[in-house]
């Protein structure tokens, strides 16, 4: 089967998402691409997003990419879920509202976009929701059409009134007259009212609304459709609420994933829609997992192209591996971290060390002074002492280590009460696993929130 011009640049731009943005990327492979000539430029229910083949022929590859990546938020944003989720609302004002929401992201994430893309300039929305945002839209849109029916109005009533004028001055005269007057007018004022109706539906045509979004927004870059069920029905709300349930979590695991990777701004801007959510939802377990698998070393390349991805048309690299896999664990021993807590932390790391595969693992206990160190290689029995020694605490000893050692460890993972200011960002991913009487104050006071993945367990 020859591949389109379109779907060939439509499957370029999935690949540049993939390798170069891993959250984008790693959404825009679960989206079916489709080529369909009835969308203006590209639309998504958050199972495919279709595009108009000539669009995506006329834009340079880098707006495409950018376009794709607009769909992509309008999808994790749950934008396709939300439009009636609470009240009916109307798709065009919605798709107005949902571009605000995501365009400046996209333009802080460094994506090019089409010129006169509908855009914020003026920041009079900032962070707001897009049902926030749709309400403000859809009055201003509302007003803007009640002006036109009264101007419509107005000129059919002064048209009206200039018949009216017409039709008594012709009356004048024999009966024979009055009627070939009555008949002549008749087919007058019909022939009158047809073009007034033309010309009515001309000047509407000429001021549309999309006319006039056009001009008071922008243009819509991608637009985003309700989703429906297999069988084309309505969601009910609780199959909305559902799907946005398992939405919420699929989008917090790929912003982990990211983040894991040093890509993007940390993630939480690429849902800003869905901030407020309680993000625990994703149990810390899971989180740790999740850190672990997408910590793996990972260098990728073009030498060996990945074989699962060549069948849909897609060039991916393959991961080029030159170095072991190998976890190091930091264990926090003074008097603050009790021994049920390392407990805790060994049951889910012994369950986590069974799927990941890590190739070499290191157990470094430590509290102002580097006390102990383990090392375990892949199929050792996983097991961790219980806290017995006392003092304070110094993740320096940790890095310290690992650098004088000359290891390049897959994560690094701390287990702590986090009472200790961190010692400067280290080039591999770190995991700070704060045990439950952890104190909040110290995440910004000792730093903990400027880098790293911060897992908070609980009993």
């Amino acid at each position: 089967m020859i591949e389109s011009k379109a779907r060939d640049i439509m499957s370029k731009a999935r690949t540049r998402l993939v390798t170069g943005y891993p959250f984008f990327g790693n959404q825009a492979m679960k989206l079916k691409l489709i080529e369909d000539e009835s969308v203006n430029t590209m639309a998504t229910d958050g199972r495919v997003v279709k595009f108009n083949p000539n669009f995506v022929e006329e834009l340079p590859l880098v707006e495409v990419v950018g376009v794709l990546a607009h769909e992509i938020l309008h999808v994790t944003n749950g934008h396709h879920l939300r439009q009636n989720n609470g009240q009916e609302r109307d798709s065009t004002s919605w798709n107005v509202a949902c571009d605000y929401a995501i365009n400046s992201i996209l333009l802080k994430e460094g994506f090019v976009l089409p010129e006169g893309g509908l855009f914020d300039k003026e920041d009079k929305y900032g962070n707001a929701s897009a049902e926030v945002i749709y309400k403000a839209v859809h009055e201003e849109i509302e007003e803007w059409k009640q002006e036109q029916e009264a101007n419509s109005q107005g000129e059919q009533e002064s048209t009206e009134s200039d018949e009216s004028s017409e039709g008594n001055g012709s009356g004048k005269g024999s009966g024979d007259s009055n009627e070939e007057g009555e008949s002549g007018t008749g087919t007058g004022s019909g022939g009158q009212q047809g073009e007034d109706e033309e010309d009515s539906q001309g000047s509407g045509a000429g001021s549309s609304v999309d006319d006039f979004i056009e001009e008071k927004y922008g243009k819509l870059l991608g637009e985003v459709e309700q989703q429906k069920s297999e069988e084309g029905k309505e969601l009910s709300e609780s199959e909305t609420e559902r799907k946005l349930e398992e939405l919420r979590v699929d989008v917090v695991q790929s912003e982990m994933r990211a983040r894991a990777r040093g890509y993007g701004s940390g993630g939480s801007e690429f849902t800003s829609d869905l901030k407020g959510y309680v993000e625990d939802k994703v149990d810390w377990r899971d989180k740790l997992l999740n850190l672990c698998q997408d910590a793996i070393a990972s260098d990728f390349t073009w030498s060996y192209p990945n074989r699962r991805h060549i069948a849909e048309g897609m060039y991916l690299p393959s991961e080029d591996k030159d170095q072991l896999n190998t976890l190091v664990i930091g264990v926090d021993q003074s008097s603050s971290v009790r021994d049920e807590e390392v407990s805790l932390f060994e049951g889910a790391m012994k369950n986590i060390v069974g799927q990941v595969g890590f190739e070499k693992i290191y157990i470094l206990y430590y509290t102002g002074i580097l006390q102990e160190v383990v090392e375990l290689d892949s199929g050792d029995n996983f097991s961790m002492k219980p806290s017995r020694y006392y003092g304070g605490t110094n993740f320096d000893v940790v890095t310290d280590w690992i650098e004088q050692e000359g290891i390049t460890p897959s994560c690094l993972l701390m287990l702590t009460d986090g009472e200790c200011r961190v010692p400067l960002e280290p080039s591999y991913p770190v995991g700070w696993c704060l045990t439950p009487n952890y104190d909040d104050y110290y995440l910004h006071v000792c730093g903990l929130d400027r880098y790293g993945e911060i897992i908070e367990l609980e009993m």
